[in-house]
């Protein structure tokens, strides 16, 4: 679902550059930022299940989102944020990485994925079912995005994560929003949730002129 969803939001931002982070255990950069779409998506849809591990260093890759982003002088710097919120790896905690990206100036929208009810997914033998507990830890994801002057989300399912796309689209027009870092946690257990930060650099618009900022 979110790689499908984030694959059509890069379709429609022609014209930005993108980075590719993954996280779990840990959080690394799998592309740096470039202008060629088209390989980031290819990038997204070809990451495996595991890549980063099965826990979550969501501070750590909020970290290396902001060090993405702290050195461009650029006004509207954005960290979009796909995660349980459960931190449960790295050397850094949401908190410190928080105060980071306050520091840095760069908003961040959070998306909380996962449910307090107990479902089945495919992490059993030969993708089995098994039933486990995907908890949502809303009043981190809540306190990441208001703290920092984003926007706080829950994504019960497809529609919904739509809707939220478009709305933060909508929130991060061209003319506004220059740099924004996609964040999403790895469930190393299902199928289509790969850990991922997406950074998008936008061309700014003025009348006929535009210009493209250049990664460092």
């Amino acid at each position: 679902m979110i790689k499908t969803v984030i694959g059509e939001f890069l379709e429609q931002r022609r014209g930005d550059r993108a980075g590719l982070i993954v996280f779990a255990d840990d959080a690394f950069t799998v592309a740096p930022i470039s202008s060629d779409l088209n390989l980031i998506r290819t990038l997204l849809f070809q990451m495996k299940n595991g890549i980063a591990g099965e826990r979550t260093a969501l501070g750590d890759a909020i970290a290396l989102a902001v060090k993405r982003l702290q050195d461009r002088q650029h006004p509207a710097r954005v960290v979009i944020l796909f995660s349980d919120g459960s931190n449960t790896a790295g050397s850094m905690s949401p908190e410190d990485a928080l105060l980071l990206a306050q520091e840095s100036g760069i908003k961040i929208y959070t998306v909380a994925i996962g449910s307090n009810r107990t479902v089945a997914f495919p992490r059993g033998a030969n993708n089995s079912p098994e039933f486990t507990r995907l908890p949502v830890d809303e009043a981190l994801l809540r306190r990441l995005a208001v703290e920092s002057g984003g926007r706080y989300y829950h994504a019960a399912d497809s529609s919904t994560m739509m809707q939220i796309i478009a709305d933060i689209d909508q929130l991060e027009t061209i003319e506004q929003r220059e740099q924004n870092l996609f964040l999403r946690q790895a469930w190393y257990w299902l199928p289509l949730l790969v850990g991922l930060s997406l950074l998008l650099v936008a061309r700014q618009r003025c009348g006929d002129s535009a210009s493209v900022f250049v990664e460092k």
